[in-house]
C-alpha cells in the first residue's frame, strides 16, 4: 500500500514539473509570434520557415515571406477614373497589373527595420516594420518625379502636335504614359496650362484625339482589277494626312486583306505620306475583297518603350482606317488574224476559230472592238509549195508567228516553222498543214498565252 502511494506521488510530481517546463517555454514565446501586431505607424511583415525542410536557407525564407506580408499590407487598388479604369484593357489586365505593380513595391522595399526574430527546434521566425509616414514621403516624392517626367514628355508632344508632326506627338505622348505606369490604378492629379486635370485620363484622351487626327485617304472607293494586265491594278495606295491636310511621313501601318493572309504586310508611308501595297496573289474568284489600312500602333508603342504591359494598356485603342473594295475579273482578248494559203486569204481562219474556242472555255471574253480589249493576239501565217511528186502528191510548208500583246507592249511571242501538209493539190496539202500544226498551237502556244494572261 506505501508503495502504491508512492508510484502515485511520484507521477503526480512528474506531471506537475512537465506542465511547470510547458508553461516557462510558452512564456519565453515572444506575443508577436502568437498574436499579429497592430500598428497604426507602421506596415507590419512577419516571415516564418521550417528548419527542417529547409535546413540551409530558412532565414533567408523567413526574411522574404516576411517582406511580401509586409509589401501586401501595402495595398494596390484601381481607382475609379484613373488611367487603368478607363483605358480599354483586355479582360485580366488590372489583375495582372496590380500583381506586378506588388511584385515590384516587394522589390523596392527600403528602409524597413527588423525588429526581432525567433526560433525553436523546428521553425524560424523574422519580424519587419515600415514606418508608414517615411513610405509615403518617399512615394509622394517617387510618384512627383514620374509626374514632372510624364508632363515633360506631354509637353513636347503637344509642341510636334502644333507643328504636324503626329508620329513624333503620338510616340511622346505614350512614352508620357509609360512614365506614370506605376501610378496607372491611381487618380494622378496635375496642373496643366494653369487647370488642374487628371494626368492619366488626358494622356488617354489625348493619344486618341492624335491617332483620329490622321486620315487615311485613297483616290477610290472601289477598283476593278484585271487579271493579268502589266498596269498597276493591283497596287493600293494610301494617303496620310493630318486634319489640316498636312502629309504625314514615316507613319508606321499595317495592311489587313479580306482574301487571307498577305506577305510583308508593315509598311511605313514616304516622305509624302503615301504608302502602297501590291497583291501579289489575286484571288481566282471574281467576288468583291477588301484591303484595309490602319495606323500600326504597336509599332508606335514599341518606338516609345519596349514593355509589355505598356502594350497590353494600349493594344485595344482604336485608330484610323480605310478600306478599298475591288473584284478581280477575267481580262477580254481581241483576236487578229492574217491566215493565208500561197498568199491568198485563208477564209476558214482555222488558228483564229481555234483560240476563240480555247479562251472562251477558259472564261475568257473574246471582244470584236480592239481598242477595249485588254489584251491582243496578232496571227499571221502562210503557205508555200515544196514539192510536187509523183502520183499526184503535192507538199506545202505552213510558217505561222504568234504575238501576245497588251497596252504596255509584247508579252509573249512564239512560232512554228515548216509544218509540212500533204495533199493531191497545193490547196489540200496547205489545209493539211493548218490541220497538223492545230496540236502544238493549242496545247503549247495557246496555253502559254493563258498563263501569261492570268499571271
Amino acid at each position: 500500500m506505501n508503495l502504491l502511494k508512492l508510484t502515485i506521488s511520484f507521477a503526480m510530481l512528474v506531471s506537475v514539473v512537465s506542465c511547470a517546463l510547458q508553461k516557462n517555454s510558452s512564456d519565453n514565446i515572444p506575443s508577436w509570434v502568437k498574436s499579429r501586431p497592430l500598428s497604426s505607424g507602421n506596415y507590419v511583415g512577419i516571415g516564418k520557415s521550417s528548419k527542417e525542410s529547409t535546413p540551409n536557407k530558412y532565414m533567408q525564407l523567413a526574411k522574404n515571406i516576411a517582406l511580401e506580408d509586409l509589401s501586401s499590407e501595402i495595398s494596390v487598388d484601381v481607382s475609379s477614373w484613373s488611367l487603368l479604369s478607363i483605358a480599354e484593357t483586355s479582360n485580366g489586365f488590372a489583375e495582372g497589373y496590380t500583381s506586378v505593380i506588388k511584385t515590384k513595391t516587394q522589390k523596392e522595399l527600403k528602409d524597413y527595420e527588423l525588429i526581432s526574430t525567433y526560433e525553436n527546434k523546428t521553425d524560424y521566425w523574422v519580424y519587419y516594420e515600415l514606418d508608414r509616414g517615411l513610405y509615403f514621403k518617399q512615394q509622394e516624392e517617387k510618384k512627383n518625379n514620374a509626374i514632372n517626367s510624364s508632363l515633360d514628355f506631354y509637353l513636347r508632344s503637344e509642341n510636334y502636335s502644333r507643328n504636324n508632326n503626329l508620329k513624333q506627338a503620338i510616340v511622346l505622348n505614350i512614352k508620357a504614359i509609360y512614365e506614370l505606369k506605376n501610378y496607372w490604378a491611381d487618380k494622378v492629379h496635375a496642373t496643366i496650362a494653369g487647370e488642374s486635370v487628371l494626368l492619366g485620363n488626358e494622356l488617354i484622351s489625348n493619344l486618341s484625339i492624335l491617332l483620329h487626327d490622321i486620315n487615311i485617304e485613297t483616290e477610290y472607293e472601289e477598283k476593278e482589277i484585271v487579271r493579268g494586265k502589266e498596269e498597276d491594278d493591283s497596287e493600293f495606295v494610301f494617303s496620310l494626312k493630318n486634319s489640316k491636310g498636312i502629309s504625314q511621313g514615316n507613319m508606321p501601318v499595317v495592311f489587313s486583306y479580306s482574301g487571307g493572309r498577305i506577305p510583308q504586310n508593315r509598311l511605313s508611308s514616304n516622305s509624302v505620306g503615301e504608302v502602297s501595297y501590291t497583291i501579289q496573289n489575286l484571288p481566282k474568284n471574281s467576288k468583291a475583297y477588301r484591303l484595309s489600312c490602319t495606323i500600326a500602333l504597336e509599332e508606335l508603342v514599341y518606338e516609345a518603350n519596349n514593355d509589355y504591359m505598356l502594350a497590353k494598356l494600349l493594344e485595344n485603342m482604336s485608330t484610323p482606317r480605310k478600306s478599298i473594295k475591288f473584284i478581280v475579273k477575267k481580262p477580254n482578248v481581241f483576236i487578229s488574224s492574217e491566215e493565208y494559203i500561197l498568199g491568198k486569204n485563208y477564209y476558214e481562219s482555222r488558228y483564229k476559230t481555234l483560240l476563240t474556242n480555247f479562251f472562251e472555255k477558259k472564261g475568257v471574253e473574246i471582244v470584236k472592238d480592239e481598242l477595249n480589249s485588254d489584251f491582243v493576239i496578232y496571227i499571221k501565217s502562210d503557205t508555200n509549195k515544196s514539192y510536187s511528186g509523183i502520183n499526184g502528191v503535192f507538199i506545202t510548208l505552213l510558217n505561222s508567228k504568234f504575238v501576245l500583246s497588251s497596252r504596255n507592249g509584247i508579252i509573249y511571242t512564239d512560232k512554228i516553222d515548216d509544218v509540212r501538209g500533204l495533199g493531191y493539190d497545193y490547196y489540200k496539202s496547205s489545209r493539211n498543214a493548218y490541220v497538223n500544226s492545230e496540236e502544238e498551237v493549242l496545247y503549247y502556244i495557246a496555253n502559254n498565252m493563258f498563263m501569261n494572261i492570268m499571271k
